[in-house]
């Protein structure tokens, strides 16, 4: 990082792919040029992301493996016949990176202690 970076808010938006390991080399390469260029409040919040999806992924690793409910895999399985079915229609299914997104973003936010917020 330099003293007079550059402001790159949308470096934020690497960090999590980043901080799982779910980036190319050339895109890792990239991103970490870009962080080299990038002004101090920018690097600063990559960190933070980085630092916080870590963590998140640390205290997932270590929590006991509980099953679910019978009643959420009948949910998971019906959701899933629904999109397979949707497919061919012009609808995605949710990429994985998503899926993932989501889950650490929501453990990273119960490990900082925040309520989970209702779904709009």
């Amino acid at each position: 990082m330099t003293a007079s970076g550059r402001s790159h808010p949308d470096l934020l938006e690497s960090a999590v792919p980043y901080a799982i390991d779910a980036t190319t080399e050339r895109e890792r390469r990239h991103i970490e040029r870009r962080l080299h260029t990038a002004d101090a409040a920018t690097a600063a919040a990559f960190t933070a992301v980085l630092r916080g999806t870590r963590e998140a992924v640390a205290v997932m690793t270590v929590l006991d493996v509980v099953a679910p409910p019978p009643a959420v895999e009948l949910q998971v399985q019906r959701a899933l016949d629904t999109m397979s079915g949707q497919r061919g229609r012009g609808r995605r299914p949710p990429s994985l990176f998503g899926c993932l997104t989501s889950a650490i973003t929501g453990a990273i936010h119960r490990c900082r202690g925040h309520p989970r917020r209702p779904p709009p």
